[in-house]
């Protein structure tokens, strides 16, 4: 599920490296907090 992960979250720049499961849930999670947090200001 590494490509599948890729392709998930939409980040077309990283799908031809092999990028750890962990790396890409936690970087949708900051994409997803910083468009928040961006919006509040």
């Amino acid at each position: 599920m590494l490509g599948d992960n890729s392709s998930y979250i939409g980040i077309d720049d990283f799908s031809y490296t092999p990028i750890p499961e962990p790396i890409t849930i936690a970087g949708s999670l900051v994409a997803v907090g910083f468009g928040i947090w961006l919006k509040r200001r």
